[in-house]
């Protein structure tokens, strides 16, 4: 079994659970190239922990990958046996720049013969493939999975398993407030009559991001990398821009392993509008597509001229089935230290079905099972978690106040978070209350898709989302997520003002702050909701009855995190922890 990511963006109120990919999967070569998990030395983990503690004399001096890969990768030697290996099975064999993995390609039957499990005994060096780890290469290889071992990911909505937003029904929606701005057409997009979603100059001025662009911070020479999914489709985003009234920046898009880019869906249509809205002045705007995301993570750091300063991940997948790959997990999960180690902050949407973070793909009974699970990469130790909330504005476009979003019990749609079965508590992660384990999110911003956000999409799956396509309103942790990357790319930009690196992994900086007296001032709390979206869990999986959940309270928790920031203020606060270094990339 391989784990099941699929994207995060609610389309509407949430995904069809369990929808079938359709196009990108058919890119994916099903068995002739076999990917191999290198060792690794501790040192790296120690190494990027003490480059991103604010209070380490190491704080900020990022190394690049190479130098990394140098220091804690696999040996020349190790590198150089794995290829004739290879070489001596009919095989051929290339070690990834990150050195985090080897790819291995070659007719099915001589990769099937090199790797066979052994039978009728344990053998610790299987993955969940079952691919076993040649007698030659262990202790240079850790494991050995398909390239293709992932299952299909997806973006797509079902149009009959969406649901009409009503605030009237006890649930986190509600109408739109605040002074909308753009062209006519945007600004009365709706998806349910007389209930238009929020527009850029809304959610941009709602958390600080405003005040930012005023002091000419918009992103200046950031590069921001999304790891996509799905494509999108140029004219829609220009079609946005001109509708809001910004230039958008550079865009590149790199399919990796693949002849032809991923055909354009709402996920990643999505994802640049809401980045380039808030951050309009980056360098680049890079969209790596795959549905491997270690592929596409390794791309992201393959050539030092493009290593990304921020990058946003909008798939999220039951730690449940993670669990059942570990050889995927790990390497993703070194690719995300290796990131951190050169300044890269990444931020991960936590998912969008609450505290029940698995799904069930049965043709019979699709849904979300009612059981309690965070969702994987967003528990990455190296990742800040992005979780989801509703809001509500005054005539200035000021945030006025903050709830948990929760469809229950009218929809199966909300901000997830809860505990990690995967990752023990970071050393940074300090919440007031006694765990061993990860807990997400992080933070948490606008996904509630009542009203939800306007995007322009007219790709075949927005059609189904809205007849006709074109403008819509859609929500998710999809969306809060590269609001938040936008936010740490115009602190970037601040920092590189004064002489200083990135920020790098966010998150040890900001538990410091949130476990300091500036946490009323640069934090809004989130007090009000749960995300137990049991109530809307229907029979067979369930019987609409609450499963357990987690409840936004004063301080830190697990439906919103530390609530959201207040991204001017938070700009402010880290200026005041940089130094003065020059970053090797």
């Amino acid at each position: 079994m391989s784990i099941g990511l699929r994207g995060t963006v609610a389309v509407f109120l949430m995904l069809a659970a369990g929808a079938a990919s359709t196009g990108p999967a058919a890119a994916q070569a099903p068995s002739n190239k076999v990917l191999l998990q290198m060792s690794y030395s501790k040192g790296l983990k120690q190494f990027v922990s003490s480059v991103s503690n604010p209070a380490s004399k190491r704080y900020r001096q990022f190394a690049s990958v190479r130098r990394m890969v140098s220091r804690f990768g696999p040996s020349k030697q190790a590198r150089a046996a794995t290829v004739r290996w290879a070489r001596s099975n009919g095989l051929s064999a290339r070690v990834d720049p990150s050195g985090v993995f080897a790819t291995v390609s070659g007719d099915p039957a001589a990769i099937r013969r090199a790797f066979a499990v052994v039978t009728g005994r344990s053998n610790s060096s299987s993955s969940g493939s079952g691919l076993s780890v040649p007698p030659a290469l262990r202790g240079i290889v850790r494991s050995a999975s398909y390239s293709s071992d992932v299952p299909d990911f997806t973006a797509q909505a079902r149009p009959g398993n969406l649901s009409a937003t009503n605030p009237s029904v006890n649930q986190s929606a509600t109408t739109r407030t605040g002074t909308p701005k753009g062209c006519p057409a945007g600004v009365n997009a709706e998806r349910v009559p007389g209930n238009p979603g929020f527009t850029p100059n809304q959610y941009i001025n709602a958390y600080g991001l405003k005040a930012l662009h005023k002091r000419g911070l918009t992103g200046k020479g950031q590069r921001v990398a999304f790891i996509e999914i799905d494509g999108f489709h140029p004219g829609d985003i220009t079609t946005f821009a001109d509708c809001f009234g910004y230039k958008l920046p550079p865009m590149r898009t790199i399919p990796v392993q693949m002849k032809q880019p991923f055909p354009s869906g709402s996920e990643t249509t999505l994802d640049i509008q809401v980045l380039s809205a808030a951050a309009p002045g980056l360098r680049s705007i890079d969209v790596y597509e795959n549905l491997n995301p270690v592929l596409t993570m390794a791309a992201a750091l393959a050539k030092p001229k493009f290593v990304p300063d921020i990058i946003s991940i909008s798939i999220a997948g039951c730690e449940n089935s993670a669990i059942e790959t570990p050889s995927l997990v790990q390497m993703l999960n070194t690719l995300f230290t290796l990131a951190s180690g050169t300044g890269t902050s990444i931020f991960v949407a936590t998912g969008d079905t609450g505290s029940s973070g698995c799904r069930s793909s049965s043709p019979e009974a699709p849904g979300v099972y009612p059981i309690l699970s965070a969702q994987f990469p967003s528990t990455s130790p190296w990742v800040t978690a992005v979780g989801g909330t509703n809001m509500s504005l005054n005539s200035r476009n000021q945030l006025t106040g903050q709830w948990v979003w929760n469809g229950s019990p009218e929809v199966v749609g909300g901000g997830s978070g809860g505990i990690s079965m995967l990752y023990g508590a970071p050393w940074w992660q300090r919440t007031g209350n006694r765990s061993s384990q990860r807990k997400v999110p992080d933070i948490s911003a606008l996904a509630d898709p009542g009203p939800g956000y306007v995007i322009y999409c007219t790709s075949p799956e927005c059609d189904l989302i809205k007849p006709g396509g074109g403008w819509m309103t859609v929500g998710g942790t999809s969306a809060s997520t590269p609001l938040m990357a936008a936010g740490f790319a115009l602190a970037n930009q601040a920092a590189a003002r004064r002489g200083q690196p990135n920020i790098g992994l966010p998150n040890p900086l900001i538990y410091k702050m949130a476990n300091s007296k500036a946490r009323q001032r640069i934090f809004r709390d989130v007090t009000v909701g749960d995300n137990d979206v049991g109530t809307a869990i229907n029979p067979p999986l369930s019987n609409n009855q609450p499963v357990g959940f987690y409840k936004a309270k004063k301080g830190y928790d697990m439906a919103t995190g530390w609530g959201s920031l207040r991204l001017d203020r938070f700009n402010d606060a880290a200026l005041r922890y940089g130094r003065k270094t020059k970053p090797s990339r």
